[in-house]
């Protein structure tokens, strides 16, 4: 990451049993959605609920990109600052947008989503850009 460039996180739900490949075009259409097409995030994020789906790690390995779990109360703790309220992201993930959470809460303090969640196939994405400076 280059001095002065803000950290951009980008924030993953999905169904059980998704690959890699929807994972990676799920991370395509959210990067895009956020005005960012043709880039990679900083970091991958999900709830800790997701620690077992192997094709979000796999994903990540294959960018060469960190993936963080991100555990219920941090987020708990960004519910207020979600722009998408879904019954059934809460009630698989507890959070009403696990993408869109995961991806505020690894950003940290200050974070800002640059889009909504997309939603592609099985896979939710949506990006986040840390607080700070761009």
């Amino acid at each position: 990451m280059d001095m002065g460039q803000a950290m951009i996180v980008a924030g993953l739900g999905c169904r059980r049993g998704v690959t890699a490949e929807d994972i990676l075009a799920g991370l395509t259409a959210g990067m895009a959605e956020a005005g960012l097409s043709g880039k990679l995030p900083d970091m991958l994020a999900t709830g800790t609920m997701k620690r077992h789906e192997r094709a979000i790690g796999e994903a990540g390995a294959r960018i060469e990109r960190t993936v963080v779990l991100v555990d219920g109360p941090a987020l708990a703790a960004v519910e207020p600052a979600l722009v998408t309220r879904s019954a059934a992201s809460r009630k698989t993930s507890g959070s009403s947008s696990l993408a869109e959470a995961a991806a505020l809460a690894a950003a940290g303090p200050g974070a800002k989503l640059l889009a909504p969640r997309t939603i592609f196939g099985a896979v939710t994405c949506a990006v986040a850009q840390a607080g700070g400076q761009p």
